[in-house]
């Protein structure tokens, strides 16, 4: 494990998480950055901030040949090793037909006592979505929306010039073309070239507005409509819709029409700094330092990735969505329709895409060859996390995990997906 960083003295807790609401990986390199400059090894703060605002695909990389046997493996002991391996905690719950089995190891606050439990919270990042998501089809289905109501529809002047072009379908798919505007707002405010710089400007107060601001100020990324690419931006917008539409606040919204119905006791959408206890802090390791981020301000993603969850309630949104308490079937249905959506590059350069429907994308099922997992993950600076449902709602894995590695020569030191992978099998029901 890496030395623990210290702390700027001009403040007692200087160190911030920050939600890069994109999606995590199955495998563990495309984590960390691949394209540090060899000349200087040391963490650059732009390099940093661009890596982990974008998104690295978990279910593009999906290793379906790791998970066929259906093998029952200790869960338990692979929870310990990934942590044993360099990760500060994790926890992982696995559910077949209301049976459920769930694992944790590791400390809630890297350098402090307390250990990490089976219903630790943690940011659950970019899952925040298919929660978002799900409230956007319960306006469809109500009439107040359609697929084909335009931002113009809803916010006249929000985005000027384009806001007639953008619909709610684009912004639930990513093919809105909005640029992304959380790089430049937490860049704007970086005031040097080191790690410890990024971390000092991740505590700044940011609003939704300003990332839809920064985000205008580019060009746009392509015509609404015609391709797809991960867009945090997109759902900040949607959001903002949400409120618009319904005149309520979305921590309200999702409490009331999500978090409520689906028995989600453990849940929230967070507008303040900090975390509750005792939730799991985030917090990455970079080149031999260890820098604690429990300082974040999480309107900086807002609708893209503010929610704080745990395991089990992870596992009773995926299920409530899949067996129609949340949304009707047919919507649900509507949702799974997917389209190539590009969430990140490879090494080499060449786009890495996920079957991305509308806040869900889907992954091979371990257990019924042929057909799909649905859900989500996501990535903060610090915390990485995990959920899906088989589609018929009787299996659920999620998972959430402390401690993301950022290092410039790309090295990795623990595999979260040996976990997963245990988990996932658990729920196959044979071995």
């Amino acid at each position: 494990m890496t030395a623990r960083r210290q702390r700027p003295a001009r403040r007692a807790l200087a160190t911030v998480a920050v939600l890069a609401s994109g999606l995590t990986t199955m495998t563990v390199a495309s984590v960390i950055p691949t394209s540090a400059a060899a000349a200087d090894p040391r963490p650059d703060a732009k390099a940093f901030l661009r890596q982990a605002t974008q998104p690295a695909p978990l279910a593009s990389a999906g290793r379906p040949e790791a998970l066929r046997g259906g093998q029952r493996s200790d869960l338990a002991a692979a929870v310990r090793g990934v942590v044993a391996d360099g990760a500060v905690a994790m926890t992982v719950r696995a559910e077949r037909d209301r049976f459920a089995l769930g694992a944790a190891d590791g400390l809630r606050q890297w350098g402090e006592r307390p250990p990490a439990g089976r219903n630790s919270p943690f940011r659950v990042a970019s899952n925040t979505k298919m929660m978002v998501a799900t409230l956007a089809m319960q306006l469809v289905e109500d009439g107040t929306w359609s697929l084909d109501t335009t931002v113009e529809d809803v916010w006249p002047g929000l985005i000027p010039g384009r806001g007639d072009e953008v619909t709610i379908e684009n912004l639930l798919q990513h093919s809105s073309g909005i640029p992304d505007g959380v790089f430049p707002v937490v860049t704007a405010n970086t005031d040097g070239p080191t790690m410890a710089d990024a971390v000092e400007a991740l505590e700044a107060d940011y609003e939704p507005e300003q990332v839809l601001e920064a985000a205008l100020a580019q060009p746009w990324t392509f015509e609404p409509g015609t391709q797809a690419v991960y867009s945090n931006t997109g759902y900040i917008v949607l959001g903002m819709l949400l409120e618009r539409a319904t005149g309520a606040p979305l921590a309200h919204l999702l409490r009331d029409n999500v978090f409520w119905p689906a028995g989600m006791t453990g849940t929230a959408y967070l507008t303040e700094t900090g975390l509750p206890k005792p939730a799991l802090v985030d917090t990455i390791t970079a080149d031999g330092q260890t820098y604690d981020l429990d300082g974040f301000d999480p309107e900086l993603f807002a609708a893209a990735g503010a929610v704080v969850s745990t395991t089990k309630d992870l596992n009773a949104f995926t299920e409530a969505l899949a067996t129609g308490r949340l949304v009707k079937p047919a919507t649900f249905e509507r949702m799974r329709r997917t389209r190539p959506v590009q969430v990140t590059v490879d090494p080499q350069g060449s786009p890495v895409r996920v079957d991305y429907g509308l806040g869900v994308y889907r992954m091979p099922d371990p257990c019924e060859p042929g057909q799909f997992l649905w859900g989500h993950d996501g990535a903060t600076f610090g915390t990485l996390s995990y959920a899906v449902t088989s589609l018929d709602g009787t299996r659920q894995v999620s998972a959430g995990w402390t401690g993301r590695e950022y290092n410039t020569d790309g090295s990795v030191s623990y595999n979260p997906m040996e976990a997963i992978d245990a988990a996932l099998s658990a729920t196959c029901g044979r071995g």
